[in-house]
């Protein structure tokens, strides 16, 4: 049996990520900060243990947009609010963000500031002054950030964010098998968990 190490890898990765419990995540942003979440799920879609919920991805043609909106939420297990500018004006914005803090009992709304000094009406802005929020206004902040906003969200999955190298010697004879197309007895496959 021939398997080549690329398959394996893809196999592997495949294998632990079904398995990964999924924490179910809704980014309350205005549709002009959508440079900023696309980035920013692109980077925290990476080990697939986070399901989003953005707009555009969910709610068809011919949705009743409120009810969507209102029922999503109710899945959700945390909320991250996007606070600029703009989403201060949104009046989606404000809606996600009352329904949720309706709905929010063991749930968490995660603030990601991307310019300072915004305010929301009440009862929002009580709310959001009393949580620790994230800076990214400035963007050599971002890694950290990250790292910050999967350590919350994957808490709740049972999930250590915290990545473990474990490295698996094919050292080992294996009967009838060879990985790789240019395997020698010397490899170590180097997992990321």
């Amino acid at each position: 049996n021939i398997i080549p190490i690329d398959k394996v890898n893809n196999i592997l990765k495949e294998t632990i990520s079904r398995k990964l419990p999924q924490a179910k995540v809704f980014i309350s942003h205005s549709s002009k900060d959508k440079p900023f979440v696309h980035k920013l799920k692109e980077e925290l879609s990476k080990d697939n243990s986070l399901k989003f919920w953005i707009d555009e991805n969910e709610i068809l043609a011919g949705d009743d947009i409120q009810k969507t909106i209102s029922e999503s939420l109710k899945e959700m297990d945390y909320l991250l609010l996007v606070i600029s500018e703009n989403s201060i004006k949104a009046p989606w914005v404000n809606f996600e963000v009352s329904q949720f803090m309706g709905i929010a009992e063991n749930k968490r709304i995660i603030p990601i500031i991307l310019s300072k000094g915004q305010s929301f009406s009440e009862p929002i802005d009580n709310l959001v002054r009393r949580l620790n929020y994230l800076d990214f206004s400035d963007k050599k902040n971002w890694r950290k950030n990250i790292t910050s906003i999967k350590s919350a969200l994957l808490k709740g999955t049972g999930i250590d964010c915290q990545s473990k190298e474990i490295k698996i010697n094919f050292n080992n004879t294996v009967d009838n098998a060879v990985i790789g197309n240019k395997f020698n007895s010397s490899k170590i496959l180097h997992v990321i968990v």
